[in-house]
């Protein structure tokens, strides 16, 4: 009886976080509200105070979030981002670093990671 009525009360947590605007972390258990995204494949994606504060008033202000700023939270957690679509690539790895097919802007760590190659032939 008890693992049922603790699995009810987790539900109802989760359930609590998302109706306050929140992102459930199965990985601490946790409502979190500086993440605007969180998947067991790249944990969270972390949002700066301003952003949270944007989308906590995005219901009663209208303030929502600007596709500018999406592709700021989508770069500075080392994401690749599709001008085209204005998609974030959520699950992107180094790996994938000016691999994509279409118009892609690519985080800092592919930038770091170009010039490595690069300077790798001067030493």
């Amino acid at each position: 009886m008890f693992p049922v009525l603790w699995k009810i009360f987790v539900f109802l947590r989760i359930d609590t976080c998302l109706d306050n605007r929140g992102v459930w972390d199965y990985d601490s258990q946790k409502c979190r509200h500086d993440c605007l995204k969180w998947h067991k494949d790249f944990g969270c994606i972390k949002l700066t105070e301003e952003e949270t504060q944007t989308i906590q008033n995005c219901l009663t202000s209208g303030n929502c979030i600007t596709d500018e700023m999406y592709r700021q939270i989508c770069l500075r957690n080392q994401k690749a981002y599709n001008l085209a679509t204005h998609v974030c690539k959520f699950d992107f790895i180094e790996n994938e670093c000016h691999k994509l097919v279409g118009d892609w802007i690519y985080p800092d760590a592919c930038l770091i990671q170009s010039d490595a190659k690069d300077y790798k032939g001067w030493l």
